[in-house]
């Protein structure tokens, strides 16, 4: 089953530039070429998740804060853990898919797996406090 394809792909229907910044290894942030930013986890912090059971997604709208909570996934186990943003902003859309299958945060976490999009407040100052990959 394919999931909608979100702002992973341009207008164009190319793949966007695949250049992502990590916060603490924890999520991550892809700038798309709208000055909008996918954000998701990183893969490495999703083995220590284990298995996604359920995944809490903001309202659009909704301001995020570089190194603060801005969504959580809940394990099978019943753990919460919260989604740090990596960049600080507004969420103006958010991938439904995740929320009806949180498979697919840990099958594909840097491309249909992603989690929020954001229009970032301070982009280029707050990148340089994230590591590119």
């Amino acid at each position: 089953e394919a999931l909608p394809n979100g702002a992973a792909y341009n207008e164009a229907g190319a793949p966007e530039a695949e250049t992502r910044y990590t916060l603490r290894d924890h999520s991550w942030a892809r700038p798309l070429g709208d000055g909008d930013v996918l954000v998701g986890f990183e893969s490495g912090f999703l083995k220590v998740v284990g298995e996604p059971a359920r995944m809490d997604l903001p309202a659009v709208g909704t301001a995020v804060h570089q190194g603060r909570p801005c969504a959580e996934l809940v394990g099978t186990d019943g753990h919460p853990h919260g989604l740090w943003a990596p960049v600080s902003g507004t969420v103006v859309a958010v991938n439904d898919a995740v929320r009806e299958d949180p498979r697919w945060i840990k099958n594909d976490p840097h491309g249909d797996g992603w989690i929020l999009r954001v229009t970032p407040d301070r982009l280029e100052e707050e990148l340089q406090s994230l590591s590119r990959v």
